[in-house]
């Protein structure tokens, strides 16, 4: 019998037919395979369901962080007409650009230069909630919470402005302050440290480094710091005290007592144009160069939206004041 009409033996396994457009011949997946497959697809499932969980909760959470946001120029005093106005540019920030990071963070810096420190970290906490990595408005966030003395708030949001710019001109001078205040002066340094390599020129961390060395008991280094302090700024009062502490420890009493000295005169000075300052208030001329810092700020949010003509409406208005200011 030839090979075409040779009958099948009924104990050879049928052949599976290669199909070209099919690849290879097609074979059932093992069951530990397809078990596996599964439950890749059902964490993809949950995976996927959470993180559209998360986008709402984050919705929700930026819903509610922004309706908890107020005007303040109604709450300002009739006899502060330029730092009401300053106000009302900050509240239109808000009523036009209500979603928008760049016009938050600006209206907080305007609300923190004019006194509504509260509100001003409402307005930032909410620009975070739309961008956490926005690293200005760690860095206000930090200093507001130095300035109230909340060393701990203020070394988590510093820190975390530091590590998104290494780069900025305040947040590591705060950060090594904050965390001189908490005692933790082995962290403080290298980070003044790394400050000064970005600002040579600022006494402020020669002094917070002379400090550190103070308590640490290294008082050569505590001198050389406060020295450099003083070259930085001949006018340091605090920098002569504490390079009389480090000259004390040394046992050089009569460079000691002539820092002391220094430093009294120059508090005392100090004392007496703070109490003419706080008389007098805040000048005219300050409350005008304010209110035309704001209508500017507003300009450059109107740009950032593409609204130039409202931009130069703003800028319009900057102008003129700096224009009464200079006359």
């Amino acid at each position: 019998m030839s090979k075409r009409h040779r009958a099948k033996d009924p104990r050879r396994p049928a052949r599976r037919r290669f199909r070209p457009e099919s690849g290879l011949p097609s074979a059932p997946a093992p069951p530990a395979l397809r078990r596996g497959l599964l439950v890749l697809g059902a964490a993809l499932a949950v995976l996927a369901a959470a993180w559209w969980g998360f986008r709402a909760w984050r919705h929700a959470e930026t819903r509610a962080a922004l309706a908890a946001l107020e005007p303040v120029a109604p709450s300002v005093p009739a006899d502060q007409p330029e730092r009401r106005e300053a106000m009302e540019v900050a509240d239109r920030l808000l009523r036009e650009y209500p979603e928008s990071p760049e016009a938050l963070y600006a209206r907080g810096v305007l609300l923190f230069r004019h006194g509504f420190n509260e509100e001003a970290v409402k307005t930032w906490q909410a620009c975070l909630t739309l961008v956490p990595d926005l690293a200005p408005a760690c860095e206000f966030l930090g200093i507001e919470a130095f300035q109230r003395g909340d060393n701990e708030r203020a070394v988590e949001f510093l820190r975390k402005a530091v590590r998104l710019d290494p780069q900025s001109p305040a947040a590591g001078l705060y950060l090594g302050e904050a965390l001189n205040n908490l005692g933790r002066m082995e962290e403080a340094i290298p980070v003044l440290e790394q400050f000064i390599k970005v600002s040579p020129r600022t006494a402020e961390p020669y002094f917070q480094l002379g400090q550190a060395c103070v308590y640490l008991k290294d008082y050569d280094r505590a001198k050389q710091w406060h020295e450099a302090a003083l070259r930085e700024d001949p006018g340091f009062a605090q920098a002569y005290f504490g390079l009389a502490q480090a000259c004390e420890r040394l046992g050089e009493a009569d460079r000691a007592r002539e820092c002391r000295e220094k430093h009294a005169a120059m508090i005392a000075r100090g004392r007496t144009a703070e109490q003419r300052r706080v008389r007098s208030g805040r000048s005219a001329a300050e409350a005008r160069e304010a209110l035309a810092g704001a209508y500017a700020t507003a300009a450059k949010i109107c740009l950032v939206h593409g609204k130039t003509q409202e931009a130069r409406e703003y800028l319009s208005k900057a102008a003129a004041i700096d224009l009464k200011r200079n006359q």
